[in-house]
Formats: structure tokens, sequence, C-alpha cells
């Protein structure tokens, strides 16, 4: 590889994709909820957990953690808001905070996060149905957790499940159903195993992104100067390992929906996701890690 091509590599490291402010907010709030969901050994889970939507094509619908502990099935939705929330109808919370720089009181209207639950859970049930009858008359507790720098006291309703962040394990606890606690069923976990979830990508500076890989395979650039490709459909994982700044490859590791694993080299290559609302363009050697989470599932 000549000087300016490993230049060229170099270069490719300075160009960073970032979440927005408001979209690192709400990860936040996952990422503490998935440690205190994993506080306890034994636990399986997914999350975001995501299924097509049952009346617009092309659309789908997602919560925020499928957890199956204590022998039961949860579906929780995580909230990371700051304010007073108050219920304004069965459908809607208020929500009541001061502005971020001084500017006042705000009031915003959000749908009910535990009815919209409870939603999510039924059509759930009937698109896993599909591939498992069982799972359609499986129970799964509806949860609505919230962050601790929310005031929900107006809402809080520990049987109900509209909870904080915190209270999560000693729901799981409350509910736990002794006959399964200790001996959980395997096909409940294979069930959950096909329940698609975001594609995933975890940037060089440790953040992760999710959206939709727009292509159905990685495509790459070999140190033979061809580009080669992978379907997505085969892959669980595809991590990369730096040779160096100057290096002229990285090494990839590519887990694969059958066990199997493999190292190539990768000089360059690229993926675009599809978020709500805009599209992502990585440069491969920006990337630590992806995960697959459409095209390998039942969907």
């Amino acid at each position: 590889m000549s000087l300016f091509q490993r230049l060229s590599r170099a270069i490719d490291t300075l160009s960073h994709v970032h979440l927005d402010e408001r979209s690192q907010y709400g990860a936040f709030g996952e990422h503490y909820a998935a440690q205190v969901i994993t506080k306890k050994e034994g636990t399986f889970w997914i999350a975001n957990p995501i299924i097509p939507h049952p009346n617009k094509p092309g659309f789908t619908r997602e919560s925020d953690f499928l957890v199956y502990t204590q022998g039961n099935v949860f579906c929780i939705e995580i909230k990371h808001y700051k304010g007073k929330i108050f219920p304004k109808d069965d459908s809607t919370i208020i929500q009541e905070k001061m502005g971020n720089y001084g500017e006042g009181i705000f009031t915003n209207e959000h749908p009910n996060p535990l009815k919209k639950t409870k939603n999510f859970i039924y059509h759930l049930k009937n698109y896993v149905g599909q591939i498992e009858p069982r799972f359609q008359r499986l129970h799964i507790y509806a949860v609505a957790a919230f962050s601790e720098e929310a005031d929900i006291s107006a809402i809080h309703s520990f049987d109900d499940g509209m909870i904080y962040i915190s209270e999560l394990q000693r729901f799981f606890e409350h509910r736990r159903n002794p006959q399964f606690a200790q001996r959980p069923s395997p096909w409940i976990m294979n069930a959950m195993r096909r329940i698609p979830t975001w594609d995933l990508i975890q940037t060089t500076d440790n953040e992760w992104i999710n959206g939709f890989f727009m292509t159905n395979e990685l495509v790459y650039k070999g140190t033979d100067h061809r580009m080669h490709s992978l379907p997505y459909a085969k892959i669980n994982s595809v991590s990369w390992q730096r040779k160096g700044l100057f290096s002229a490859y990285d090494e990839m590791t590519i887990s694969f929906t059958d066990g199997k694993q493999e190292k190539l080299n990768s000089v360059n290559g690229s993926i675009w996701l599809q978020r709500i609302g805009e599209k992502k363009y990585f440069k491969l050697r920006n990337v630590n890690k992806l995960i697959v989470g459409v095209a390998n599932k039942f969907i």
C-alpha cells in the first residue's frame, strides 16, 4: 500500500458520527436501565424489540426492553424525563419542567407509556405467535420506568408497573413466578431470539447508534484490492481490530448465525444507517462493531 493510501486511511479516522443531544439523553436513560435489569444473574433480555407496524406497511413499532426473569416476561418502556409528571387522562401524561436556560416552566404532553406498552405487547404476541403459537398465550407484564430526575408521585403505581427505573428489580421479584423462576422455559428464550431489534453500530468513540442498515450486505475492500460483500442475513456481528493509525488494513472478526467465526482484512468500506428522519454515513475506519438486528431475524 502506498504512503498516500495509508494517509487516506488515517484521514478517514477523523470523520466521526454522533447522536444529537436529545438522542444522547434518551440513550443514557436506557443504558442506566440496562445496568439495573442485568443485576440479577440469569436474566434473559433483548433491547429495543421491534415489530412491523400492524396498520402502516413499511413502518415499525418498538419498545425499549423485553426481559425474561423470575419466571415471567416483562416489556419495559424507559422514560428519561425531567420535571413533574401528571396524568391528563387515560391516554396522556403531562410533563412540567423548567427550561434548560432559565426560560421558565414548560409543559409537554406525552402518550401514556404504560398504555402504549400494553398495546405494543398485544401486537408483539400476535406477531411472534406466527412462529411460536404459545407466545400468543404468554402473559407479559407492561412496565413504564422513569429516571429519578422526574417526579412521578402523581402517577406512580408499583402494582400497575408505573415505577422508577431503580424499582425494576423489586418489581420483577414482586411478580415472581415460583414455578418457573429457577427453570426458565427454553421455548420462551428461543422465541425472543427471533424478535427483530435495531441494527447497531458502535463507533470508535464507543457510542452506540441504532437504526436500519440500508443495504442487504456489508461491502468492504480487501487487501487484494477487490470489493467483497457479506450478507447481513448470515451475520450476527462484526468487530474491527485496529492495526494502527497508518496501517494498511484492519482485521475484521465476523460472527455468523451458524455459530462460526472468520477473520478477514479490511482496507476500507462504508455503511449507511437509516434512523427516524435521517440517514447516517459511517466509514468502516470509525466503526468498532456492528450488530445485525433485522436481516437475520423473523420479519
